[in-house]
């Protein structure tokens, strides 16, 4: 809805994770939808917010103990899942890396007892289970910080991204999404696109959105999710 609100459509390529974050440096794939940011990734990647509520949680069977810490995760012996390509999410933490993760192979891998543990964005896992109406699994809301805004990766080699430098940079300051030493030219794709979601989560559109499809019921007067 955001592409066609700037006159785009856009194509999901669907790839295994090392080859997107290739692409990705080659400006061949324009953007990744919900990307966690690093330094490396911050050499190739311009980050905006999708406008979802975003942050990652974590997924287990229900038998496992609430993991609020991750430290949690050695203190258990608890096995974690991580895609290849993914950034290391705790030092001394039990893992298990593995190519083409889709949740599908997620679920049946914790279902099967190879792995304890897998780390994801909020609202993809939500959706996952709900979708699926799967009743043996648990989410694990505060293990990563709780919800946070969720960002998309843009390209900067994409030919739809232009940089101009960034004003505001302070070199002094950590490095991080909020302290870039680049920002989108306004009249870039990117920066419509930019734009167009931020529009549509103050108007409410990406709120009235996410919970036709992540709420079974209407969501509650006090906000709180079920």
């Amino acid at each position: 809805m955001a592409a066609e609100k700037i006159g785009c459509k856009f194509e999901v390529s669907r790839k295994p994770k090392k080859r997107i974050l290739r692409e990705m440096q080659e400006g061949t794939i324009d953007f990744y939808p919900g990307f966690n940011f690093t330094k490396e990734r911050a050499t190739y990647t311009y980050y905006f917010e999708n406008g979802l509520p975003g942050g990652d949680i974590g997924l287990s069977l229900d038998d496992k103990p609430e993991i609020t810490d991750l430290r949690q995760l050695i203190e258990n012996k608890m096995t974690l899942l991580v895609a290849v390509g993914s950034p290391k999410f705790i030092e001394g933490v039990r893992e298990v890396r593995m190519n083409e993760l889709d949740l599908d192979r997620v679920a049946l891998l914790l279902e099967n007892r190879r792995v304890d543990f897998y780390i994801y964005n909020k609202s993809t896992l939500e959706y996952f289970l709900r979708k699926n109406k799967l009743k043996d699994f648990m989410l694990h809301p505060e293990c990563c910080g709780g919800v946070k805004p969720l960002y998309l990766g843009f390209s900067q080699n994409s030919p739809k991204f232009k940089a101009l430098k960034n004003p505001d940079y302070d070199p002094l300051k950590p490095f991080s999404k909020e302290n870039f030493p680049i920002t989108a030219d306004p009249a870039c794709v990117a920066s419509k696109f930019a734009g167009a979601l931020m529009n549509m989560k103050s108007s409410g559109e990406i709120a009235s959105i996410y919970e036709k499809y992540y709420y079974e019921n209407p969501k509650p007067e006090t906000g709180n999710q079920k």
